[in-house]
């Protein structure tokens, strides 16, 4: 469980066809030539690159019903659906992946594949990963009788020529050999897909009020407006909480919905991921994963990583960390940083009308009651204040921007 599949990636692949053309300098819509190089030494497999850039881009037109941008997507439904769309798309430049000769590295088509996929020495699908989405795959391709009529009529409706029977049963077949080393625990594994060509989020869902490890867009737009030049970051924990932690299995901290989506929006361009392995000592000792974690480390956490920022902001930018989906849970990562979202119902009666503020000063307040920072009451330096304060600005200025220019739309409209 180590890919994660950069945010645009599936958009990329749209233009691998015409990526891959232009690197080989090949025309594949034309008839192969007969005193071209064999591909023995180096030619083109004309016939084959034609077939297998064609495949993966049906399969994208197929699924494009479910693939969306993950500010566009509002609804626990509408993620699990992206999340199956992006793991089937994955499984099919696998099978083309697979029916490249070695060494693959030389094939440009190969390369291209991974480029596109964000695939790295260090960001690499491993037998997890490979599997889960040639399950999935599976279980769309075979979903139902109509699968294969349903996905060429969304083809034709593209003017696209559709699957043949073949096509269709070699790439179910593939899929369908995989070996199953471990059970799904995806409360949507048997998800009945009654259609693979319309949103797989529709009617005949059954998991309504699910959660799952996602942050909607309209969050951070909503909470951004929220926020004053002052500097005021004051949140009721109550109202529902986010875990951010590195991608791997262990979290380091819970925060308040308004406090981790300024941390996220505000922050992230000034390496946030970097900042929370610095503060892993104040949530080293098997605090950060519960819901019950001690407001003093909550609020000493979220001073060191402000002191922290300006340090790496300054020093050590790091623009490094993957940001996207993670692709064998579905985790959304910003920035090398697991977002999960966390209901309100999930917390302890206790836990909730926490009031946290931050102020110009560099104090922070519980509840109204100024707290006493460890580490002898060090304050926010001046310069982060500063720093964080531009940073708000810049985007309530872009906020009211915005605003502007929509409430000018509908006086036109």
């Amino acid at each position: 469980m180590r890919y994660i599949l950069p945010a645009g990636a599936l958009t990329s692949l749209n233009f691998l066809r015409d990526d891959y053309q232009s690197e080989r300098k090949v025309d594949l819509d034309q008839p192969p030539s007969l005193i071209g190089v064999p591909t023995l030494f180096g030619g083109t497999d004309v016939i084959a690159r034609d077939k297998q850039t064609k495949f993966i881009k049906k399969m994208i037109v197929v699924l494009r019903a479910n693939l969306a941008k993950e500010e566009e997507i509002t609804t626990p439904e509408q993620w699990e659906a992206n999340l199956t769309a992006s793991r089937v798309v994955i499984a099919a430049c696998l099978y083309v992946q697979s029916q490249i000769s070695s060494p693959k590295n030389n094939s440009a088509l190969y390369r291209l594949i991974n480029k596109d996929l964000g695939i790295t020495d260090t960001n690499y699908l491993d037998d997890e990963d490979k599997e889960i989405c040639f399950l999935a795959a599976n279980r769309v391709v075979n979903s139902s009788l109509s699968a294969f009529s349903d996905a060429n009529a969304a083809l034709r409706k593209a003017n696209m020529k559709p699957f043949t029977e073949q096509e269709w049963s070699e790439f179910s077949k593939f899929v369908s050999s995989v070996s199953v080393k471990k059970v799904s625990t995806n409360p949507y594994s048997n998800y009945p897909v009654t259609s693979i060509t319309q949103p797989l989020f529709g009617a005949a869902f059954s998991y309504t009020g699910a959660t799952i490890g996602y942050l909607g867009g309209d969050v951070i737009s909503q909470s951004s407006k929220a926020m004053s030049t002052k500097l005021q970051i004051t949140t009721m924990v109550g109202s529902s909480l986010l875990m951010l932690g590195t991608t791997g299995p262990m979290g380091v901290a819970l925060f308040s919905q308004i406090i981790a989506s300024k941390l996220v929006t505000a922050f992230f361009s000034i390496s946030l991921a970097h900042v929370l392995g610095t503060t892993m000592g104040i949530l080293g000792q098997g605090v950060g994963m519960g819901i019950g974690l001690p407001l003093d480390y909550a609020y000493r956490l979220i001073w060191k990583a402000s002191a922290t920022i300006m340090n790496y902001y300054s020093n050590y930018p790091n623009t490094s960390q993957m940001t996207g989906i993670r692709i064998a849970d579905g985790k959304s990562i910003m920035n090398g940083i697991v977002i999960e979202y966390t209901p309100s119902s999930d917390l302890k009666t206790e836990e909730g009308q926490q009031t946290v503020e931050i102020t110009e000063e560099g104090k922070l307040l519980i509840n109204g009651k100024e707290v006493t920072i460890p580490d002898g009451g060090v304050q926010l330096p001046l310069e982060l204040i500063n720093e964080l304060k531009a940073q708000l600005k810049l985007q309530e200025e872009k906020v009211s921007e915005e605003d502007s220019s929509s409430s000018t739309l509908q006086a036109t409209i």
